[in-house]
């Protein structure tokens, strides 16, 4: 009788998923878009941002960069956790909660906590889309 435990078959979506995961832990957050975003990704946010900085829908990589930077240079992160990611087929999920304080906006200088969770598509190799759910 085999004792070993049995092995998965290589997935690469999941290992996109655990090195993208990595760099996220990280800090890396935008070398993460760089590795891993195809040129055309598209990001769906669960709903307008009432800002009006982040549109419901953003294409391609650069829109995306671009949204990116905004958002780090509008927001204060104290910290930041994330459980996942959690594989099905070419998508994974993973799940976001921060400490924040927005610097502009509505919520401007009022700390709080953020919880998402973002659910990627993976086509060819690259995340093509990622959806966001919040917590209300």
């Amino acid at each position: 009788m085999n004792d070993a435990a049995p092995t998965m078959p290589e997935n690469p979506t999941m290992t996109l998923a655990n090195e993208f995961a990595e760099m996220l832990k990280t800090g890396k957050f935008d070398e993460a878009m760089d590795k891993f975003y195809a040129d055309d990704a598209v990001h769906v946010e669960a709903m307008e941002d009432p800002t009006g900085q982040f549109p419901k829908v953003t294409e391609g990589k650069e829109a995306l960069k671009k949204s990116s930077e905004w958002w780090e240079a509008n927001n204060e992160v104290h910290g930041y956790e994330q459980d996942g990611p959690y594989p099905h087929e070419n998508k994974f999920i993973i799940v976001m909660k921060m400490d924040i304080t927005p610097k502009a906006g509505p919520m401007a200088d009022q700390r709080m906590d953020m919880h998402e969770a973002c659910h990627y598509h993976v086509k060819d190799g690259k995340i093509s889309k990622a959806e966001f759910y919040y917590s209300c």
